[in-house]
């Protein structure tokens, strides 16, 4: 399966992320209605996660029913081998969830992602810590257990940013 993620944000975002959003939203135009462009393939039984961080400025939600952003998947769908396009509006109301009330898997899969960020030194994580993303993906793994999930790639995650603490310690 070919897919291609598009976000298109609604709301002020923070003056620091709009070089982002531009980018996002140039790749996105480029790959959007080229169905010649491969943008990567998922085979049965496997995922994709996309995340994306968006800071929205104080004022920008007056109320739950804003629309913060549309997030549009296009794919080939290898039954019929026709582009298909699944779209999804995000409102505000959608965004007041806790962290920690979010699945173990979302959890986990951010503190990953947050540990990329820490070891290319990104302007986006100068504010979190690798003791912070070794918490939080230890809390997703303890929350993991039981479902029958194999946790050994789980806790090889957490044993490496345990090592990358200790490098960060010396």
């Amino acid at each position: 399966m070919v897919f291609v993620v598009d976000v298109s944000v609604s709301m002020r975002i923070e003056d620091r992320l709009e070089q982002v959003k531009i980018s996002l939203r140039k790749l996105a135009e480029n790959l959007k209605e080229d169905d010649t462009v491969d943008a990567g393939e998922v085979g049965a039984g496997q995922s994709v996660t996309a995340l994306y961080e968006i800071r929205i400025k104080d004022d920008a939600i007056r109320k739950p029913s804003d629309k913060i952003a549309t997030v549009r998947i296009r794919y080939k769908n290898v039954d019929t081998d026709q582009i298909e396009t699944n779209e999804k509006n995000v409102y505000a109301k959608d965004m007041n969830r806790k962290f920690e009330k979010e699945s173990p898997t979302f959890r986990f899969t951010a503190s990953v992602a947050e540990f990329a960020e820490i070891l290319k030194k990104s302007y986006w994580a100068k504010e979190s810590n690798l003791a912070e993303v070794n918490k939080v993906a230890k809390s997703a793994v303890a929350d993991m257990k039981g479902d029958n999930t194999n946790l050994d790639d789980f806790t090889d995650f957490i044993e490496l940013v345990n090592k990358a603490i200790k490098v960060e310690d010396k």
